[in-house]
């Protein structure tokens, strides 16, 4: 924000009310609050205003301006698109990171087990261990019931029936 406007943090934060300043800052403002879980008050304190209102208050002014002035957005629009990307990104990566942290397995968890593009349906086993192969950047998991590795490995408790064996079973049904 600060290097978009060409205006320091420090006088973004400050108290003036001189023009291209207030409305860098209630643009910031704005931005914090549309594109963080931020709360108003953190952002109004993180500003050194006393109160939420600030905040609310900026959101209000920014969203009349644009609003009411094409020069106001077409100002505004490339930080916006920006922001925009930016924040879709880091929802993202915080997806793709829950789902991975969600399916971590330790030795010992019942998991069902597979090998991708086999035609055996998945079993049901207790991990034995995970084995991260330095030539093929791909774990691969061990079963204490089954001898062999397996390339797919999902947490029992969290998915009754992966959704491969689904895939399976829908396949024979077509056969059949």
């Amino acid at each position: 924000m600060s290097s978009y406007a060409q205006i320091p943090v420090e006088v973004i934060k400050s108290k003036t009310r001189k023009d291209p300043v207030r409305e860098t800052r209630q643009m910031a403002m704005y931005l914090l609050r549309r594109h963080t879980r931020l709360s108003a008050a953190k952002i109004s304190a993180y500003f050194n205003r006393t109160s939420h209102a600030a905040t609310l208050n900026a959101i209000k002014k920014t969203e009349d301006q644009f609003e009411l002035y094409l020069h106001f957005r077409d100002k505004w629009a490339p930080l916006l698109n920006k922001a925009k990307s930016l924040a879709d990104l880091i929802e993202r990566e915080e997806k793709d990171r829950r789902r991975i942290y969600s399916q971590i397995i330790n030795p010992g968890d019942m998991c069902w087990f597979w090998n991708e593009g086999s035609e055996e349906l998945p079993r049901l086993g207790t991990l034995a261990s995970i084995i991260t192969d330095e030539q093929i950047p791909q774990r691969v998991f061990t079963a204490a019931e089954f001898p062999g590795r397996f390339d797919s490995c999902v947490y029992a408790g969290e998915y009754v029936l992966p959704k491969q064996f689904l895939q399976w079973r829908d396949r024979c049904l077509n056969i059949a």
